[in-house]
C-alpha cells in the first residue's frame, strides 16, 4: 500500500478490510500497521476461502455471477484508519471480469479512491479465484440443465402443465 495523498511527515495506523461478497461470516481484515505518507506499507497478508458445492462461498459466487449487474461480483479492499475506524479509500477487483479474461490477478496494482473518487494511493493485491469461479459456473450450469431435464420428464411434450 502506498498512500500518495498523505504528507510524508504524517504517519497513521492502517489496515485493509476485504469485502468478499459475504463468502465468510466473519470480517476479513489485515492487522493494522503504521504507515507514513508516500512510503510503501507491506501487509504480507493472505487468506483462502474454501469453495465447495453448496457451501456459503459457493452460494455467494453463484449469486454474484447470476445477476445482470457486473458490479455485484466486485471484491472491495477498503483502506481504513485503525485509530478512527474511518475509510481512507477503497479499491476493487471484479470477479466477472477476471472470469472473462481467464486470468487470476497476481500483484495487481489497484487505485485507491476516496469517497469523492479522488486518487489517494495504490494497493497491490493478488486474487486467485479463477478455478473457483469456473467450478461454480459449471456446477450451476449443470444444475440448471438437470432441472430442465427433470421438468421435461415431468411434462411430456403436448401435455399442458397446470
Amino acid at each position: 500500500l502506498v498512500l500518495s495523498a498523505e504528507p510524508r511527515a504524517v504517519s497513521r495506523r492502517l489496515s485493509v478490510r476485504v469485502e468478499a461478497l459475504q463468502m465468510e461470516a466473519r470480517t476479513l481484515e489485515t492487522p493494522a500497521m503504521v504507515g507514513r505518507g508516500g512510503d510503501a506499507l507491506r501487509f504480507n497478508w493472505q487468506h483462502a476461502i474454501p469453495v465447495a458445492k453448496d457451501n456459503r462461498a459457493w452460494r455467494a459466487l453463484a449469486r454474484a455471477l447470476a445477476t445482470a449487474q457486473e458490479e455485484d461480483s466486485d471484491v472491495y479492499f477498503t483502506v481504513r484508519d485503525a485509530e478512527t475506524n474511518q475509510s481512507v479509500g477503497e479499491a476493487f477487483v471484479n470477479l466477472e471480469r477476471l472470469l472473462k479474461t481467464g486470468a487470476d490477478r497476481a500483484s495487481e496494482p489497484l487505485q485507491v479512491l476516496d469517497s469523492k473518487d479522488k486518487l489517494v494511493g495504490r494497493l497491490t493485491v493478488s486474487v486467485r479465484a479463477l478455478d473457483a469461479l469456473r467450478l461454480v459456473q459449471q456446477g450451476e450450469a449443470a444444475a440448471r440443465a438437470a432441472d430442465a431435464a427433470a421438468m421435461a420428464r415431468a411434462w411430456p411434450p403436448g401435455e399442458a402443465c397446470r
